[in-house]
């Protein structure tokens, strides 16, 4: 019996030294393979694309439509109270991304005009806009022509805006249902007040690739404005508004 079991334990002790064999003769062939790699990432510039445009039918049937912005050069305004088309035709630079020509003529006090631009982010980027930049200003200058007196024509100054707004697509669609009258006041009242952007608003919006934001550029003669005895000419500052793609997180 003792015999037995000292066989079995050189047993046991043979069958560990013979794995312990196998590993060492294993670790004395193995090999480290050692990679290194490094890699430079330059982002293009023409990756972040910014389009604008405007709206050239020759009525304003379609002013609310966002399918009939598509004019790369022109862009007519319209009159909000009567929504009809202005004779003021802004032009358009998607070179330089800027909008000029805006020159309007108003006659009274409740004057309103309006000039809608579709913003498309036709780039790689999600894009942001800082919402710190849409601005109400007063005119630079108001200049009495020939016969306008010019105390008068400097109380009316006072009265005039012009205002920067936006919003999404889908409240060009909110603004057809409330002219049609398949929207109530109170309801209109409500969406804008939570889909409009205006000045004095802080934060930034998110402009996700392939989707488009409204600019409305406004000029308003306010209904409690004097009245000048003859023409006189506005002048503003001009505005620039920047898009970026550093999310507001990340600054």
């Amino acid at each position: 019996m003792k015999n037995t079991r000292q066989t079995k334990l050189l047993v046991i002790i043979a069958l560990v030294l013979a794995i312990t064999g196998m590993t060492l003769g294993f670790a004395a062939f193995s090999s480290t393979l050692s990679i290194s790699s490094s890699a430079s990432v330059t982002p293009n510039s023409n990756d972040f694309k910014i389009k604008i445009y405007g709206y050239s039918e020759t009525t304003a049937d379609n002013i609310y439509n966002i399918n009939a912005y598509t004019s790369e050069t022109t862009g007519y305004g319209f009159d909000n109270n009567t929504v009809n088309l202005l004779d003021a035709v802004a032009s358009i630079n998607n070179t330089t991304l800027s909008i000029t020509g805006i020159n309007t003529k108003m006659t009274q006090p409740t004057d309103d005009h309006l000039f809608f631009f579709r913003i498309a982010n036709e780039g790689q980027y999600d894009a942001y806009f800082d919402l710190s930049q849409l601005t109400e200003n007063k005119p630079l200058s108001c200049i009495a022509e020939q016969e306008t007196t010019e105390s008068l024509v400097n109380s009316a100054c006072d009265s005039i805006t012009q205002t920067i707004i936006m919003f999404n697509e889908e409240t060009l669609e909110v603004m057809t249902k409330y002219n049609n009258g398949i929207i109530s006041d109170e309801e209109y009242g409500e969406y804008m007040s939570t889909h409009v952007y205006t000045y004095g608003q802080t934060g930034k919006i998110k402009l996700e690739k392939n989707k488009s934001i409204v600019l409305c550029f406004d000029i308003y003669y306010d209904s409690s404005g004097k009245r000048a005895d003859g023409p006189f000419s506005v002048t503003f500052e001009d505005i620039k508004l920047e898009f970026t793609t550093t999310p507001p997180n990340q600054e």
